[in-house]
């Protein structure tokens, strides 16, 4: 949901907009679906990172998919970082890191530490 309430179908977590967030809560709850569709890949990550703290991981996860995936290498750097806080909890990103190019020394420790995590 954006904040004014209508459905965004770019949202990959706008059906749970309002589904799990009452008041007084609801407004940061809108605040960060809108956060999660922003144009900077900064304030998607940052999203990412307080659905994560408020108990959504799923949905973090779900727009750290997308992040890791950036063409930029400091993007894919800043969501490793989220995947890497998030641990076991974020296995569905498995598959994305394995892949992923890893020339970046610090995107491979990151990578590999996150990999080594899901193994445990």
């Amino acid at each position: 949901m954006h904040h004014c309430g209508t459905p965004n179908p770019d949202c990959p977590i706008s059906k749970r907009a309002t589904s799990r967030c009452e008041p007084p809560f609801l407004c940061a709850c809108r605040a960060i679906h809108v956060a999660a569709t922003d144009e900077s890949a900064t304030v998607r990550i940052a999203a990412a990172r307080a659905l994560h703290v408020s108990g959504r991981t799923k949905d973090a996860v779900a727009l750290l998919m997308q992040a890791i995936e950036d063409e930029n290498e400091f993007v894919r750097h800043a969501a490793l970082n989220e995947i890497d806080e998030i641990g076991a909890a974020a296995v569905a990103t498995k598959d994305l890191i394995e892949k992923m190019d890893k020339q970046n020394v610090y995107i491979r420790d990151l990578a590999a530490h996150a990999l080594q995590q899901f193994a445990q």
